[in-house]
């Protein structure tokens, strides 16, 4: 290897380190879920998650995994920051039930932030909710709703279903 070569090389292996070191580290500690279900069949649900980013600008993140095709309410998706601001959100679709959640005109916190995220949904036109009738039970109601799964390790997941 030529000298030029090892001094790329070399200088390449401090910025990938440099990189590394200086990336953004953010944990989902927990996530309160409320569902409101009406009695057409359709629900108000609403996320509360509490990010924690000790080092770095955290921006925001993926939603993705909803059971249904959200119809997102804008006025009551928002951040509240370390600082006492509350921002609103960005939610921007990436492809079928998978959105980017950014802090409005890019906005960014270090420390500990809580987002809500609020959208409608029609959990009976899309067979999450319904009647059936059981041979031994007659005539049942069933839920067949989940929240979304999360890849992060979560001191906790409470879900809430008001009826």
């Amino acid at each position: 290897m030529t000298c030029m070569k090892k001094v790329w090389f070399v200088g390449a292996v401090y910025f990938l380190l440099g990189v590394c070191l200086y990336s953004l580290s953010a944990d989902l500690r927990s996530v309160e879920i409320d569902l409101i279900l009406h009695t057409n069949g359709t629900a108000d649900i609403f996320y509360s998650l509490d990010w924690y980013a000790p080092g770095g600008k955290m921006h925001g993140f993926y939603f993705q995994g909803m059971a249904t095709e959200p119809s997102f309410t804008m006025k009551y998706c928002y951040a509240d920051l370390p600082s006492g601001k509350r921002v609103p959100l960005d939610i921007k679709r990436l492809g079928n039930r998978y959105y980017d959640v950014i802090l409005e005109k890019g906005q960014g916190f270090s420390g500990s932030a809580i987002y809500i995220i609020t959208y409608k949904a029609n959990l009976q036109k899309d067979g999450y909710i319904g009647a059936t009738v059981s041979p031994d039970y007659g005539n049942l109601y069933y839920f067949d709703w989940a929240p979304v799964q999360w890849d992060e390790h979560l001191k906790h997941r409470t879900v809430r279903v008001v009826l």
